[in-house]
């Protein structure tokens, strides 16, 4: 399966008004984190370890919970609710989590809507 997140739209206030600066570098350092990465799920993770292990591939698992496109989706925005709610010194979720909205492509016809 290919995950495709199109564009990551992050809204807010004037940040001049507001006084918000983001550090977009951390945003996109989180979201490499799930580029090229093989999303398994947590109770078959050591199973792909020892085959990547014995394959001598590079380790480029992601072990999650579930591994359904909709998992996936609320993992990506907890994330950068966490990120943006750090940057703008709120306690978790206070208000960053309806910034964030984004669509995740699980094939050609099917998507999640965040």
């Amino acid at each position: 399966m290919t995950i495709d997140v199109t564009a990551i739209p992050i809204e807010w206030d004037d940040p001049a008004e507001s006084g918000i600066t983001v550090d977009f570098g951390k945003i996109k350092d989180y979201l490499k984190g799930w580029d090229h990465k093989t999303i398994v799920p947590m109770q078959d993770y050591d199973k792909w370890l020892e085959f990547y292990n014995k394959m001598k591939f590079k380790n480029n698992l992601r072990p999650l919970d579930y591994t359904t496109a909709e998992f996936i989706a609320s993992e990506l925005r907890i994330g950068l609710t966490l990120i943006l709610d750090a940057t703008m010194k709120r306690t978790p979720y206070e208000a960053s989590q309806d910034m964030i909205h984004f669509e995740l492509w699980e094939g050609p016809h099917q998507a999640v809507i965040v």
